[in-house]
């Protein structure tokens, strides 16, 4: 039979080799979470962007471009007035500017 000894491995692990492949399997999985949340949330803004664009009639489409030109204008509503219609952005800058 045998002698009574068993002959096993009797070396100690790699830390260093554990340890690395530790960190590239941390690493990794990071990547893939942060590459799987960017691909659902841009695939989130594109179905909505898509669901806006087939759901709102070409008539306010149309109104919401005209209102949105009217409103980044600059005119002559009155000269006999002299009232002029200015954009918002430019009306709270004014007045900013004024109070400074």
């Amino acid at each position: 039979m045998s002698s009574g000894e068993i002959n096993h491995d009797q070396s100690e692990p790699n830390a260093v080799a554990a340890l690395l492949v530790l960190v590239i399997v941390f690493i990794a999985l990071l990547a893939i979470t942060f590459a799987t949340y960017f691909y659902f949330n841009t695939s989130l803004t594109q179905e909505l962007n898509i669901k806006e664009d087939t759901l709102t009639p070409s008539s306010l489409k149309s109104q919401r471009v005209y209102e949105s030109e009217y409103l980044q204008t600059l005119k002559w509503q009155s000269k006999l007035n002299r009232t002029v219609h200015i954009p918002i952005d430019l009306a709270m800058k004014s007045v900013i500017k004024q109070y400074k």
